[in-house]
């Protein structure tokens, strides 16, 4: 028994969702963004054991940081997927370039 299903690809998604997911990528990017600037209080230049003390008084917080950074860096793989298929039907060499930067 033949069926006519095919696996979903990336042309099945439409560009206008893409462009949503890209903008709340985006988003997330910018919001959780933020805790870089906290993770830059702790750091103090040319002195190790007052960082290492910042980040001991501070534990949650550094780590509340740390997560936050990592949600960063799912959410811009996430926004240069989208950027990649909302720019491939124009060119997809261009569109390749925009995703890896």
């Amino acid at each position: 028994m033949k069926t006519n299903l095919k696996p979903a690809s990336i042309v099945d998604i439409s560009l206008r969702k893409v462009a949503i997911v890209a903008g709340i990528g985006y988003l997330v990017v910018f919001i959780f963004g933020i805790f870089f600037g906290v993770i830059k209080n702790f750091i103090v230049p040319g002195d190790a054991s007052t960082t290492a003390n910042n980040i001991i008084e501070s534990k949650s917080l550094f780590r509340i940081a740390i997560a936050g950074l990592l949600i960063v860096l799912i959410a811009d793989a996430i926004v240069a997927w989208a950027l990649y298929v909302f720019l491939k039907p124009i060119s997809k060499s261009l569109s390749l370039l925009t995703a890896w930067f």
